[in-house]
């Protein structure tokens, strides 16, 4: 979950994260300068490089692909279809056609019906028939003008923005279907809920959230989870993920949070998830970390709230 979490920082990758929770899809459009395809989540726009971040750390599925025609004025993908006569210019009417496997016979529903009456005959021997003796194999388009069957008419389509176009004229473009692994959507979106439970909790306790970048003395800017500010305390939340391999993630990370206490007088509280060993608390704590390490983010919440608290009070009794 590393690759999620480090994702998660990003604002933006958190309300696609909501608009995925909430039930909307990833939908493809149409850039009408470039003709090449692009996608939308909610009121999001998508690069191509998120998707494929998100396919990266496991949060999407490029579920397969396939062409799609678009208008070549507008982009749009959604019209309605008009086959056309090529000889008269006007819209040719779809006529379903039976078969009488008795006799073989092979026509329009009409042929089967007599003058003034709706009993069904055979238009070969005239004997009456039934309804279920005939096979709809198939249809076919006839002009309503030249009254001709037509095999190859001409194919327009009406942009529903008001362009018409034949199709020989319309941009098909490949686009693929991105669906979210359930898995992974369930884990951000506990991971979000934990952010605005930590953001409520620090408001109740003076605290104002502030932008989640930080820098430090080196003028290097980093990115956190959370950060907090009550006057002249900071308070910065950092998410990783643990288990038997976030040893590395931690000593990796101790240049930042080295980085930042030259900077500024920060409070760090580094949550991971799920628990970690000794090895890696006694790293963090030499630095003067706060650990809240928990199996789930719902177990973190109260693990949070303790942490908190003892830190507070542990400050005003050294003062």
């Amino acid at each position: 979950m590393a690759d999620l979490l480090a994702m998660l920082k990003e604002r933006q990758i958190r309300d696609i994260i909501a608009y995925l929770n909430h039930g909307d899809k990833i939908m493809p459009a149409i850039d009408t300068e470039s003709g090449m395809a692009y996608y939308n989540v909610g009121n999001t726009k998508l690069d191509i490089s998120v998707i494929d971040s998100l396919i990266g750390c496991g949060l999407l599925k490029d579920s397969g692909s396939s062409s799609l025609a678009s208008c070549p004025v507008c982009g749009n993908m959604e019209f309605n279809v008009e086959l056309v006569c090529p000889t008269h210019g006007v819209t040719l009417q779809k006529e379903e056609i039976y078969e009488e496997p008795r006799t073989g016979f092979i026509g329009t529903i009409d042929k089967f019906i007599l003058k003034d009456s709706k009993t069904l005959t055979s238009p070969v021997d005239k004997k009456e028939i039934t309804r279920s003796s005939i096979v709809k194999r198939s249809y076919w388009f006839r002009c309503s003008v030249g009254g001709e069957v037509v095999n190859n008419p001409k194919i327009v389509l009406h942009c529903l923005k008001g362009h018409d176009f034949e199709i020989i004229q319309a941009n098909i473009v490949e686009i693929h279907r991105f669906i979210p692994d359930e898995s992974k959507l369930k884990f951000a979106v506990d991971y979000i809920k934990f952010l605005e439970f930590a953001s409520d909790f620090m408001k109740e306790r003076g605290y104002n959230e502030v932008d989640n970048r930080l820098a430090g003395a080196s003028k290097v800017t980093y990115t956190l989870d959370a950060v907090y500010r009550k006057g002249t305390e900071t308070l910065a939340l950092s998410v990783m993920s643990g288990g038997n391999s976030s040893l590395m993630g931690v000593i990796s990370m101790l240049p930042e949070i080295y980085d930042l206490k030259q900077a500024n007088v920060v409070d760090f509280a580094v949550v991971f998830i799920p628990s970690v060993g000794l090895d890696v608390t006694s790293v963090l704590e030499r630095y003067g970390v706060s650990i809240i390490s928990a199996n789930s983010f719902e177990d973190a919440i109260e693990a949070l709230k303790r942490s908190i608290i003892a830190t507070s009070q542990q400050k005003i009794s050294n003062q």
